[in-house]
C-alpha cells in the first residue's frame, strides 16, 4: 500500500503541487510573473485528485493506515502547498492527517 500511495501522489496530486508552488511562491521570488493558466490548470488538477486523498484518510491516522513514507512523501508536499496559498481546510481528514502528522517530533526537527 505504501508504494501505491506514494505512486500515487508522484503521478497525480505532486505535478500540480509543485506547479502551484513555482508559480505562486518561486516565480515570484525570483522576479518572474507567474502564469495564470498554469496556476488555473494546476488548481483543478488539486480539486480533482485531493478528495481522492481524503476519502484514503476517512478512519485512518495515516495514509496506509501505519506511518510510513507515503505519509512524508505526500506531507511534504501539503506543507509546501499551503505555503502556496493552497487551502486544503475544505479537505477535513486531509487537514486533520496534516495536524498529526505536523505534532511529530520529527517533522518538528
Amino acid at each position: 500500500d505504501t508504494l501505491r500511495w506514494t505512486t500515487w501522489y508522484a503521478r497525480h496530486l505532486a505535478p500540480a503541487t509543485t506547479t502551484a508552488v513555482v508559480e505562486r511562491l518561486l516565480k515570484p521570488m525570483w522576479g518572474a510573473q507567474p502564469d495564470a493558466r498554469l496556476i488555473d490548470d494546476a488548481m483543478k488538477e488539486i480539486e480533482r485528485y485531493t478528495p481522492v486523498l481524503d476519502q484514503q484518510l476517512a478512519g485512518r491516522d495515516w495514509v496506509t493506515g501505519a506511518f510510513s513514507i507515503a505519509d512524508i512523501s505526500i506531507g511534504v508536499g501539503i506543507e509546501a502547498g499551503a505555503a502556496a496559498n493552497i487551502d486544503w481546510s475544505g479537505y477535513k481528514h486531509v487537514t486533520a492527517w496534516f495536524n498529526r502528522l505536523r505534532e511529530r517530533p520529527s517533522w518538528k526537527a
